[in-house]
């Protein structure tokens, strides 16, 4: 699982805009790609801290809903250009849609 602090909600922000939300896709895709061949219902991949409101964010994926999840934060990957990426989501997808 991935954790990271923010000192306030508007740095946390930065995760769902430009840059960030490249790096927020990368980190959910690469955790569903860790998770293609395990047994689980579902699974806390990211934790995301407020530190000034004192607030936890869980970001969790469903097995059943890994398809789902792979292919909307697929054309994030896209719009950067991360093609070797893209292949093994792809790969992922095909593999799961069996």
């Amino acid at each position: 699982m991935v954790k990271k602090t923010y000192k306030n909600q508007k740095d946390l922000e930065f995760l769902f805009n430009g840059e960030g939300n490249l790096e927020f896709s990368k980190i959910i895709i690469e955790s569903c790609l860790s998770l293609l061949n395990k047994k689980f219902k579902s699974k806390t991949v990211m934790r995301l801290e407020v530190l000034d409101s004192n607030v936890i964010y869980d970001i969790m994926v469903d097995k059943e809903d890994l398809i789902e999840t792979l292919e909307l934060n697929f054309d994030i990957l896209v719009e950067n250009e991360e093609y070797e990426l893209c292949s093994k989501v792809q790969e992922a997808i095909k593999y799961l849609s069996k």
